[in-house]
């Protein structure tokens, strides 16, 4: 078998459904409060200072972070949510 033969995975490929719209609005939701709460901790630490430029740095590692957090499995928050969503269909 070749290596880059992949007709033994096309059923799997194949099965595979996009994500619910329940889903993507749980992960939305849940990448918008992991940046409030994220941004509420830049602000309380002394991290990026008063240097000029210093404010946007900080915002976009807060962002970096809370997209990293995200790709990560989040802090469960999406998972209940979807849960949620979902029987309230």
């Amino acid at each position: 078998m070749k290596i880059d033969d992949t007709r033994h995975i096309q059923p799997l490929i194949a099965k595979q459904t996009p994500p619910s719209e329940e889903h993507r609005v749980a992960k939305e939701f849940e990448g918008i409060f992991l940046r409030k709460m994220l941004a509420s901790l830049e602000k309380t630490t002394s991290m990026t200072g008063k240097a000029p430029g210093s404010q946007m740095y900080g915002q976009m590692v807060t962002d970096a972070l809370a997209d990293a957090m995200g790709r990560g499995g989040g802090i469960g928050l999406a998972d209940s949510l979807e849960r949620i969503l979902g029987e309230k269909k």
